[in-house]
């Protein structure tokens, strides 16, 4: 079996400061042109509890409503972020098929050790998810998960025929569903199915209720199929998320949730505060990670 790769000394604390520099560069873009965002997941988890990044993580997650998703993309594209930093989005990265952006610093890499087959060039970025607004009523949300996530990974198979399959999976089913995804993969190249096709009907899917006003958002990437059943369902109502407010974070302020810890509980249980057994905590560590130069890190 191949071994993970894991930090070397000084890595992990060098590679959040590099975080929290695309950081800084991202809410001073957001906070220039009124866009909302808010850090989430375990970026909320950390603010919380630690003050700042979850002592094991080496990540970081923004969610930001539709709208002013859509409108960071446009300023993307219009030249907002100089070098070296650079948003990767679907629309227009070659070969990134992820249904959220990322905010990446150019001149360094960080290649995912699920991701080493990818066609485009990522630095060490930030997380960038939008939050879609969905219906109040369980059976009308779970259609627009199940279209939106169908889509999704049609997305991915778009551009690659063998995207890393769930450890642990019998022999048999993993041959099975390699053989199906190549299938699927070159069907979609001969129906002409390119991936920034298929991105237009996922968003289409995803943002299907943009027009009702049912204040309840929802991050769509969260969302599984597992024997029939959907996993998790965390809304939230938007006024838990929005306006966020500042916490301190490493040497910084975070954005996060309006009410913190109603957000938290919400998406990680009731436990939320109880630090989990060390043998579930994880980090990423990348199959290949570059630092940027010293002078500009």
């Amino acid at each position: 079996m191949e071994q993970e790769r894991t930090y070397g000394p000084g890595e992990l604390e060098r590679l959040r400061k590099t975080e929290m520099e695309i950081y800084r560069e991202f809410a001073r873009v957001c906070d220039a042109h009124g866009l909302r965002f808010c850090g989430t997941f375990g970026t909320a988890l950390g603010a919380v509890r630690h003050g700042g990044y979850i002592p094991w993580d080496d990540d970081m997650d923004i969610s930001m409503p539709r709208a002013d998703y859509e409108r960071l993309i446009e300023l993307a594209r219009g030249g907002v972020f100089s070098a070296p930093y650079e948003l990767l989005e679907p629309r227009f990265t070659d070969g990134y098929v992820l249904n959220f952006a990322k905010l990446t610093r150019a001149d360094s890499t960080f290649v995912e050790a699920t991701d080493t087959d990818r066609t485009y060039h990522s630095g060490i970025f930030i997380d960038i998810f939008p939050l879609d607004t969905v219906p109040r009523q369980k059976r009308r949300r779970y259609r627009v998960y199940r279209r939106a996530f169908v889509l999704a990974k049609l997305l991915v198979l778009t551009e690659y025929g063998r995207p890393k399959l769930p450890k642990g999976l019998h022999p048999a089913v993993r041959a099975v569903l390699r053989a199906a995804f190549l299938a699927a993969h070159g069907l979609l190249r001969l129906t002409g199915q390119t991936s920034r096709k298929m991105y237009g009907r996922y968003l289409a899917a995803a943002q299907s209720c943009a027009d009702e006003d049912t204040g309840v958002l929802a991050d769509l990437i969260m969302y599984r199929q597992e024997s029939n059943h959907w996993l998790p369902d965390p809304v939230y109502p938007e006024k838990m998320l929005f306006p966020a407010r500042d916490t301190a974070f490493e040497d910084a302020l975070m954005r996060v949730p309006a009410a913190p810890r109603a957000y938290l509980a919400r998406t990680f249980g009731d436990t939320w505060n109880q630090l989990p057994p060390e043998e579930d905590r994880h980090t990423h560590a990348p199959a290949v990670l570059v630092f940027p130069p010293e002078e500009t890190a």
